[in-house]
C-alpha cells in the first residue's frame, strides 16, 4: 500500500517534469510519446541529467508499463527495456543516455499516449534524473 502511495506521488511529481530520485527504491514516471512517434518503427528513450552517486556510479534497469518492477524482475521480462550504467568516478558532471527498447516492446507501447517508466537502482547509491523523453535520436 505504502509503495503504492509513494508510486503515485512519483508520478504526480515527475508529471511536471521535475527531476526525480531513484534509490533505494523504484521510481515510476509517466513519460509522454509525442504524436509524431506514434507510427514510427522505433524510438529512444533519452534518459538525460543523470547525476549518479559519487562513490557508486548508478546501474538503473527501466521498465516500460511495469510500475511494480524490482530487483527481483527478470530482464527477460517482456516490459524490460535496457539498463543504464555510469561508473565512478563520475567527475560530478550529469550524464545523458540513449535507451533503445526492443522494437517489439516499443510496438505495444508507441500509440498508448504516455508509458509508465520504471527506473529500478541496481546498486544502493541514489541516482537523479533531470529528464525522460522519447526520440527518434536525431
Amino acid at each position: 500500500m505504502l509503495r503504492t502511495v509513494l508510486s503515485c506521488l512519483v508520478l504526480a511529481h515527475l508529471a511536471a517534469m521535475a527531476a526525480v530520485t531513484v534509490g533505494p527504491q523504484p521510481a515510476t514516471v509517466i513519460v509522454p510519446i509525442p504524436k509524431h512517434l506514434a507510427t514510427a518503427p522505433f524510438a529512444l528513450l533519452r534518459v538525460a541529467g543523470i547525476h549518479p552517486d559519487a562513490e557508486q556510479g548508478a546501474v538503473l534497469r527501466i521498465f516500460f508499463g511495469h510500475p511494480r518492477a524490482t530487483r527481483a524482475t527478470s530482464v527477460n521480462d517482456p516490459r524490460y527495456a535496457g539498463a543504464v550504467t555510469i561508473l565512478p568516478p563520475t567527475g560530478g558532471r550529469p550524464r545523458n543516455v540513449m535507451v533503445s527498447p526492443s522494437r517489439k516492446l516499443w510496438e505495444r507501447v508507441r500509440n498508448q499516449g504516455n508509458v509508465q517508466v520504471t527506473l529500478v537502482p541496481m546498486n544502493q547509491g541514489k541516482t537523479q534524473v533531470e529528464t525522460l523523453e522519447f526520440t527518434t535520436g536525431e
